[in-house]
């Protein structure tokens, strides 16, 4: 999120930062392709929140997780349905929402079918590769 952050309240099951579309071209080195499972949940919600579409962003397996904003942001979190609250107050897949600095963003269990969701965030998710 460009030096502004998040704190993890509950990390789920599996909870991983992915790009897209990955590491294509270098399998020859070893590497696998990775990247979002699900490109167009991954790329949706970056659309959303006004990222390039190629943005990392969070993707959840199964749900059960929780973050707190540190500052102001968009927020969009695309995919599996699952039951979401921002700040206690329903919210839903395939939207975005503005949230405010100290907003808790709370996704429950994906029941399926899928089960897999990406959070995108204004201005992205910046870690070291």
């Amino acid at each position: 999120m460009g030096g502004r952050g998040i704190v993890v309240l509950e990390g789920g099951l599996q909870t991983t930062v992915q790009d897209w579309p990955g590491r294509r071209g270098m399998q020859a080195k070893g590497f696998f392709p990775a990247g979002a499972m699900d490109h167009f949940a991954h790329r949706a919600a970056n659309l959303l929140v006004g990222n390039d579409a190629s943005a990392a962003t969070l993707e959840v397996t199964l749900g059960n997780v929780a973050f707190r904003l540190e500052s102001d942001a968009t927020v969009a979190v695309c995919g599996a349905e699952a039951e979401m609250t921002l700040d206690g107050k329903a919210v839903h897949v395939w939207e975005s929402r503005r949230a405010p600095a100290g907003a808790e963003l709370r996704i429950g269990i994906a029941p399926g079918p899928g089960f897999r969701l990406y959070v995108a965030f204004s201005g992205g998710v910046d870690v070291p590769v």
